[in-house]
């Protein structure tokens, strides 16, 4: 038998639900149902926290504009590496801007090379060195 622990979710007041969670899940059965209802109405609610619907809807729109190809080195998702993924990277480094020309499909080790190159660019920039 499952071992018997509250519920993942908080309420309003902070505090953590007091039901208990389904046998083999981190939510009790009303916060489960909510969460899945949730979860059918957009994919991206369980993953993307913080982000809005606008960005999650600029955030597909990118990756099927890119054909879920990495603009840099060509790869699909299928063709990468463990613990690799399909990223949107902002080309101007402003992560308010969903604008479709500031998205591109990165995969995770495209994206760190071109954030480090962002990074750098604007150290030189603050420092007069353009």
């Amino acid at each position: 038998m499952a071992p018997v622990r509250g519920s993942i979710e908080r309420l309003p007041n902070g505090r953590g639900c007091p039901r208990y969670a389904l046998p083999g899940r981190s939510r009790c059965a009303e916060h489960e149902a909510a969460h899945e209802a949730a979860r059918r109405r957009d994919p991206f609610v369980t993953g993307r926290r913080g982000s809005t619907p606008e960005q999650r809807h600029a955030r597909s729109a990118a990756l099927a504009r890119d054909r879920h190809r990495c603009r840099d080195c060509g790869r699909t998702a299928r063709q990468l590496r463990r613990g690799e993924a399909l990223e949107v990277h902002h080309v101007d480094g402003d992560a308010r801007n969903d604008a479709p020309h500031n998205l591109r499909t990165l995969c995770t080790s495209c994206h760190r090379a071109a954030s480090a190159a962002l990074r750098i660019a604007a150290t030189h920039a603050t420092r007069g060195r353009a």
